[in-house]
């Protein structure tokens, strides 16, 4: 029994460094945990560049306060640079509409100074309702026919100032009792037949064929209400001539008395009085008319 132990005391002493040893063998050339890859690191790239904004645009503005109704002159008129996306597509651009498009066009609503035009705030030349919108508050557009001799030989032109002249013959049996008068003055003449103020650049069409003037014409002045029926029951009852004013002078020259044919008429000469003056020792004869 003692001889069995020693042998298994041997074997166990022998057999225990083998199997330690092919385990430290095991564990030195034995695979090895996988060394986790190492981080590649990305470089951020540059944001692109911003793109530069879009040039600002040039819209038509207008240069001053405009009331409701005034004709648009050049001076007017002009043009603000605004960013295009502030741009609305009603707004009147430079590279889009002429400059000689918007002169003669009458304020349809109010514009502040530096306001973008769009074609809802004005009325052309020969669209509907511009006759209206071009006359100023409180007055009326009426209509009187008048010849070439008495509109000066038909030279007046929309926009002049001018004088209206009644003239009537208050007894028909006698032709020398027409009388005449100023009935209106300073009026401003806002169309002659079919034309209305003109458009700057704009050709104006000739009244009648060939170019020639008609024979009548009809001139619409603008009036106060009051000065419309002064005008109409003059047209009704008598004539009416036109005088031209000049453009230095926009007043009135105040209530002038009626003219009359005798005015027209040489008065007839009477025999002079002859009277004898002395002075001293000399004597003159003086020459006296009644």
């Amino acid at each position: 029994m003692r001889r069995y132990r020693s042998v298994l005391l041997i074997v166990l002493l022998g057999i225990v460094p083998v199997i330690a040893l092919v385990i430290s063998v095991w564990l030195y050339f034995g695979e090895r945990p996988a060394e986790p890859p190492a981080e590649q690191v990305v470089e951020a790239q540059p944001p692109p560049p911003a793109e530069p904004p879009p040039p600002p645009v040039d819209v038509w503005a207008a240069d001053r306060n405009l009331e409701v109704g005034a004709l648009l002159t050049a001076t007017d008129i002009v043009a603000v640079p605004i960013e295009a996306a502030a741009v609305r597509s009603d707004h009147l651009r430079r590279d889009q509409t002429s400059l000689s498009e918007l002169v003669g066009s009458v304020v349809r609503k109010q514009l502040l100074a530096g306001q973008p035009l769009t074609w809802t705030q004005l009325v052309r030349s020969g669209q509907d309702g511009f006759l209206a919108a071009a006359l100023a508050p409180n007055r009326r557009a009426v209509t009187i026919t008048v010849n070439q001799e008495t509109s000066h030989a038909g030279l007046i032109s929309p926009g002049d100032r001018v004088d209206v002249i009644f003239t009537m013959q208050t007894d028909r049996a006698n032709p020398l009792s027409a009388v005449s008068r100023t009935v209106l003055e300073n009026i401003r003449v806002v169309a002659v037949n079919r034309r209305v103020e003109p458009v700057a650049g704009e050709a104006q069409p000739q009244d009648g064929e060939g170019g020639r003037r008609d024979a009548s014409q009809t001139v619409t002045l603008e009036v106060l209400p009051l000065e419309a029926d002064r005008l109409v029951l003059a047209t009704s009852q008598g004539s009416l001539s036109l005088a031209l004013r000049p453009l230095s002078r926009s007043g009135r020259s105040g209530r002038r008395p009626q003219s009359g044919v005798a005015m027209l008429l040489p008065s007839e000469q009477e025999e002079p009085v002859r009277v004898q003056v002395y002075r001293g020792a000399s004597r003159e004869e003086v020459l006296l008319a009644e």
